[in-house]
């Protein structure tokens, strides 16, 4: 939406030291939308070779089984 308005030029100008991190901001979550998912890992979906589901996993401490998700603890 900020997109289509030109916000980018706003920000720009806009006297907030935040503002100037608005570039990488937009581009990081650009990023995110184009990653979706169309089935999510935690309801049985996904690509069980998914560089981030494996990633994820490790850090979050969970196990996949048959596709679904599962804490190391149930």
């Amino acid at each position: 939406m900020l997109h289509k308005h030109n916000f980018e030029k706003v920000a720009e100008v806009i006297p907030f030291e935040e503002f100037k991190y608005y570039k990488g901001c937009a581009a990081f979550l650009r990023t995110l939308v184009a990653l979706r998912c169309q089935q999510t890992c935690r309801s049985g979906g996904g690509n069980p070779l998914c560089e981030i589901r494996k990633r994820a996993c490790s850090v979050l401490g969970m196990r996949t089984d048959g596709g679904m998700l599962k804490t190391e603890t149930s």
